[in-house]
């Protein structure tokens, strides 16, 4: 004979002992199931618990493999994109464009192929020459050049959020894609967009292949005083390279710690990635202490929701 007691706040089932009477204590009971019955009421509570927690994590999970950890060299990236998301995929033809042309920048493009549900239109940038064709399906995620891109947000210390700067995080992603033939020049892209116009999404990390690389890149924002006539960088990122023979996981945390910018085959990063901190008053440069990224602009995990 079982007892369930269920624990709702971490999606838990405890299995105890359990009494063969139906008895009061305080304010405990204990119920007597006969087996058909107690196998009916946990499955039911499995499918609330489990069907309960999908619905309202919105976590997603990407996994960079580097060529020599792959099977058959293959450079991956995956994206478990947890959520609402709608899942038709669709095609963005790339196209030429007239000297002066200019683009749309939108906040919430993730909802591109949801019928009924109207983009927010910020503004508009100068357009390139030549755009890439590019593929959507809740996210952009891959481009004709084989650029492939997962997504993973980890929310960051709060006091780099800006929602009066332009880029979100999957408008980054459409610029990157249109615009980038390797992923070391879509993270390029993308970063100095974000810097120029201002990242005013929360902290989000994309995990960028081509067929010969595999990189982490992570952004959070300036701060709520950043504007564009500030002069300053409008976000704050790093990248890392995935070395070839590895794997890497990026689950709804920063993952990227002490970097060595003068390692330029393997990272990347804002000019101000040092200061940034520093200003706001998380990293103390006269401390001694190493810099590591995750630890001074988003240490810890990212909370969505508590039930």
């Amino acid at each position: 004979m079982l007892c369930i007691s269920l624990k709702i706040r971490s999606y838990c089932i405890k299995f105890e002992n359990l009494k063969k009477s139906f008895i009061k204590k305080g304010e405990k009971y204990k119920i007597q199931f006969k087996k058909p019955l107690l196998i009916i009421v946990i499955t039911l509570m499995l499918v609330v618990i489990f069907g309960w927690a999908a619905y309202t994590q919105d976590d997603c999970t990407s996994i960079p493999v580097g060529k020599d950890a792959s099977v058959d060299g293959a450079v991956m990236t995956t994206h478990t994109c947890d959520g609402w998301y709608d899942a038709r995929l669709v095609v963005v033809p790339g196209q030429t464009f007239e000297s002066g042309a200019m683009t749309s920048i939108y906040k919430n493009i993730c909802i591109v192929t949801r019928p009924n549900k109207e983009l927010v239109k910020v503004g508009e940038i100068p357009q390139v020459g030549k755009t890439y064709t590019y593929y959507h399906v809740g996210y952009p995620f891959m481009n004709e050049n084989q650029i492939m891109v997962g997504e993973t947000t980890f929310g960051g210390r709060s006091e780099f959020e800006n929602g009066d700067a332009w880029m979100m995080i999957e408008q980054l992603e459409v610029l990157g894609l249109q615009r980038a033939k390797t992923a070391r020049e879509c993270i390029e892209v993308m970063g100095a967009l974000a810097e120029k116009y201002g990242y005013g999404d929360g902290g989000e990390c994309l995990t960028v292949t081509d067929p010969n690389e595999a990189w982490q890149f992570e952004i959070m924002g300036p701060g709520p005083l950043w504007t564009p006539a500030s002069g300053k960088p409008g976000a704050v990122w790093v990248a890392q390279r995935i070395p070839d023979g590895e794997i890497g996981v990026s689950a709804n945390r920063a993952r990227i710690g002490e970097i060595d910018l003068n390692n330029k085959d393997y990272f990347m990063a804002s000019s101000n990635v040092y200061t940034l901190g520093e200003e706001m008053g998380f990293y103390d440069s006269k401390s001694g202490k190493p810099f590591v990224f995750y630890e001074v602009y988003a240490p810890g995990t990212l909370t969505i929701i508590d039930v």
